[in-house]
């Protein structure tokens, strides 16, 4: 899966956001499923200060922002107007 051009993911931003949304994941699963670890420790970083991805009891959590970017684009932008970000 590509860039999604409405909310600037890069593809290895989204599959961490995925694997990461149905239940919290080590630093350690996530660098075994992203390679080169470097990129995975630059794309865990910048997803954190977009604010998309917390760290919560030592595993990586979605925030409801982070949830909210993985659905469609019509979907995501009723959720930003909802919650004021828009």
């Amino acid at each position: 899966m590509g860039s999604r051009k409405w909310n600037g993911l890069g593809k290895d931003q989204i599959k961490i956001l995925r694997m990461v949304c149905s239940r919290g994941r080590t630093t350690e699963e996530i660098l075994s499923r992203i390679r080169p670890a470097t990129r995975a420790a630059i794309v865990i970083h910048s997803l954190m200060v977009r604010g998309l991805l917390h760290r919560a009891e030592g595993l990586y959590v979605s925030t409801d922002h982070g949830k909210a970017v993985l659905k469609p684009d019509h979907v995501y932008k009723r959720w930003l107007k909802d919650w004021g970000k828009a």
